[in-house]
């Protein structure tokens, strides 16, 4: 916003409402767009008390017509918010891929051990470098903060494990497990859809399954999610159908053996 001031004229920052879309994923440029990026995904909306409502409420109503979910936030509480959500998760990524890559060049097989979990996490590292250097340093109060936090976390983990301490361990695990299942279950909704959730087993083709039986149902899959189980064995599909065609998909994966459950 102090860049804003700087080049706007007065009565230009009535209109102007800082936002900020968060959605995408670590590949750029124009042969990965896709409108699916802002589909059900949060846009935080950060007005200053300058900003004139209208102009708030008109961007609100324009983001929710592209299919985005606006949510009003002033801008620290954004910052600090970001910062544990999107900022630190660039970072923990970054840092545990270049360790690892720094550790290959006395380990050359350290990388040829990778499996899946450490492929999941340093997804984000592919992401651009340029850019990413310009957020983290647009925030780097609160991220700077959350990197602390995040520290003072490991070390507690780290002086469990060294002290033998198992069941704090244990309960440390624990709870991450419980808090990371219950994000899970929580799919995005837009109006006019609805969401069923199906348990398949984790194993291959288990997905071609089940969207064989919704079009061989004559039902339209508007989006998919899988989530899988980290006791491996199953996983959870959530199959996003139009509103009014739930009842049909339910009774579709039912008849092909599957016991669907409406979550919106």
């Amino acid at each position: 916003m102090r860049e804003a001031r700087a080049v706007a004229a007065p009565l230009d920052l009535l209109r102007y409402v800082p936002s900020h879309p968060l959605g995408g994923s670590e590949r750029s440029g124009p042969e990965h767009a896709s409108a699916s990026v802002v589909d059900g995904i949060v846009w935080a909306l950060t007005p200053t008390d300058v900003v004139e409502p209208e102009a708030v409420d008109l961007l609100e109503r324009w983001i929710e017509r592209i299919g985005a979910r606006p949510v009003r936030l002033s801008p620290e509480r954004h910052d600090r918010l970001v910062a544990f959500a999107s900022h630190l998760p660039q970072v923990a990524s970054t840092s545990l891929m270049g360790l690892a890559a720094a550790e290959e060049a006395g380990e050359p097989e350290i990388l040829l051990l990778a499996a899946g979990g450490f492929r999941d996490l340093t997804r984000l590292a592919a992401s651009n470098p340029s850019l990413w250097s310009e957020i983290l340093l647009a925030n780097r109060g609160q991220v700077a903060s959350a990197i602390d936090l995040y520290v003072a976390r490991l070390m507690a983990i780290r002086g469990e494990v060294l002290e033998g301490r198992g069941a704090e361990v244990e309960r440390t695990f624990d709870q991450a497990k419980q808090a990371r299942l219950g994000l899970a279950t929580k799919p995005t909704v837009r109006a006019g859809v609805a969401v069923l959730q199906v348990e398949i087993p984790d194993e291959p083709g288990a997905l071609a399954r089940i969207t064989a039986v919704l079009g061989d149902g004559r039902v339209n899959i508007e989006d998919l999610q899988i989530v899988h189980s980290p006791e491996g064995g199953r996983g959870t599909v959530h199959v996003t159908v139009a509103a009014g065609a739930a009842y049909r998909a339910a009774d579709v994966l039912g008849a092909g053996g599957y016991d669907p459950i409406r979550l919106a």
